[in-house]
């Protein structure tokens, strides 16, 4: 895809290229897809580029509510911006790149909902629901190209990390013509500056997340559901044609791991655990805890730890006092990191479930959650 040189970038901007950006993948720049490399697609797209804006202004802001009029006019700007581009994008002769704008945009404005909301009800569902709607005319081109690289693994891991979120009246189901495309090079061969050497995992979490949320709204179980999950989890394999570097082998076995203490967690929701499912659990929840004992200082790679904080910290024993600093520790990290006021919030959920346990009740973090009507994203 040819790159045209971009609008001239103003003080903004530039601060997306080196600071903001780092929320959105785990390279530095200029290696991060979202950064100077991006400038060239501007002139494209209106709304992609304020968008961009919107969550430089806020960032620099650290997302404090009071200081955040600037950039929610960009954002209105962008949402202006981007149902123009979408009435327009059939008949453009640059359809494909407005595709790939547009799908970006839209990502950004989901995934910084949360970001900018400080009631910590939104996370962008009506956002990835539109790109749900539209992605398939990306897929089907049969793309290849590094810009539709990123964008389909960032649907696919923000699709996967708010899953549960959705309740089961508005769950829908995988997009095939998704499923075919990261069946093939360079999704099953390449690093993703998202999901890593997971990209082809994050369907299924997707589909564990729908049955979790339904096993707490219903209280009603799903045996066969439940074991095929459980077997598909089991059998996933990372690509043959990833690269075998042992922090991303890591990280995508923590992803299997969140995969298999959220199946725990849905059958937990409707009969308690026996003491065998228990102990396994837990061992689950301590692999996920030594992974996060080494993850690098200043490093994006924290972006990535949030999940294993809520789903898998929460599920500490009162017992397990180091594991407990250790998410504490590793949450003011993440939200001092990244500046997002909703980790803060996750953390206080993480500690409510540990209070709750302590006096023997078996609340989850998704139960807690819900009671207090919000709907966190943390990946």
């Amino acid at each position: 895809m040819e790159v045209d040189h971009g609008p001239p970038e103003n003080a903004a901007l530039r601060y997306w290229y080196d600071k903001a950006c780092l929320n959105m993948a785990m390279f530095q720049p200029p290696v991060n897809p979202l950064s100077y490399r991006l400038s060239g697609l501007l002139r494209h797209s209106k709304a992609l580029r304020h968008t961009l804006q919107c969550v430089a202004d806020a960032h620099r802001e650290h997302f404090v509510a009071a200081n955040l009029t600037q950039a929610l006019q960009e954002r209105n700007l962008a949402i202006v911006s981007l149902q123009a581009e979408v009435a327009r994008v059939q008949t453009s002769p640059k359809q494909q790149t407005l595709l790939r704008t547009m799908i970006l945009a839209s990502l950004v404005l989901c995934v910084s909902s949360g970001w900018l909301d400080p009631s910590g009800r939104e996370f962008g569902m009506e956002f990835l629901f539109g790109v749900k709607s539209v992605i398939h005319m990306l897929c089907d081109s049969d793309p290849d190209d590094a810009f539709a690289f990123y964008v389909l693994g960032l649907f696919l891991y923000w699709e996967a990390f708010s899953s549960y979120l959705i309740p089961c009246s508005l769950q829908q189901p995988p997009s095939e013509s998704v499923l075919r495309a990261i069946s093939r090079p360079p999704f099953n061969s390449s690093v993703h500056p998202v999901t890593g050497i997971a990209t082809t995992l994050c369907p299924l979490l997707t589909g564990i997340g729908q049955h979790y949320r339904r096993a707490v709204e219903t209280r009603t179980p799903s045996l066969a559901r439940q074991q095929e999950l459980e077997l598909r989890l089991e059998e996933w394999r990372i690509p043959e044609g990833c690269p075998r570097q042992p922090q991303l082998l890591d990280l995508a076995e923590r992803y299997r791991d969140i995969g298999v203490i959220m199946l725990y967690q849905a059958r937990a929701a409707v009969a308690e655990l026996d003491a065998v499912d228990a102990l396994l659990l837990h061992e689950r929840v301590l692999s996920v805890m030594e992974t996060l004992k080494h993850v690098p200082r200043e490093d994006p790679l924290i972006n990535w730890i949030g999940p294993f904080l809520l789903i898998a910290g929460s599920e500490l024993p009162a017992t397990c006092r180091e594991e407990r600093r250790l998410v504490e520790t590793s949450a003011r990290r993440l939200a001092t990191w990244t500046r997002i006021p909703a980790h803060g919030r996750c953390l206080e959920i993480i500690r409510k479930v540990w209070q709750l346990r302590d006096i023997g009740l078996g609340n989850s973090w998704l139960d807690v959650m819900i009671d207090q009507g919000l709907a966190l994203a943390v990946g």
